[in-house]
């Protein structure tokens, strides 16, 4: 694919020593809401000031949307004992996060400029 894809935003999520491409589709925003049980602009708003389990179950749950069949548990266990809950690393992670739920949930007609604003703002983490 070549080009910005509005009605499909993409993201690639780094993770554990692997690139992870992340697609923002319906199911994936009705598989966050499901998880959380509640609203996907609730989830959005709060990814940075989330603790350990509710980051590890946003990443299972984008992942595991995305084709890659991820456990909370092992997510969770990567997060602990890789990188830790209180480090820039672990920060980086839910600003990509944060990013890529910004993107997807913006109007189809704003994500290229939005994708653009984050992708400055992720090309800044250390």
């Amino acid at each position: 694919m070549t080009g910005f894809e509005a009605a499909r935003p993409r993201h690639t999520l780094p993770f554990a020593g692997t690139d992870y491409n992340l697609v923002g589709t319906l199911e994936m925003v009705e598989a966050v809401e499901a998880a959380f049980r509640e609203s996907i602009l609730q989830v959005a708003s709060r990814v940075m000031s989330m603790g350990l389990n509710d980051t590890a179950k946003l990443v299972a749950t984008l992942l595991t949307t995305a084709g890659y069949p991820t456990k909370t548990r092992d997510v969770a266990d990567h997060i602990f004992t890789a990188l830790g809950v209180h480090s820039p690393a672990f920060d980086a992670l839910r600003m990509h996060l944060y990013a890529f739920l910004r993107v997807t949930l913006e109007p189809p007609e704003l994500r290229e400029a939005m994708a653009i604003k984050m992708g400055e703002l992720l090309g800044k983490l250390p």
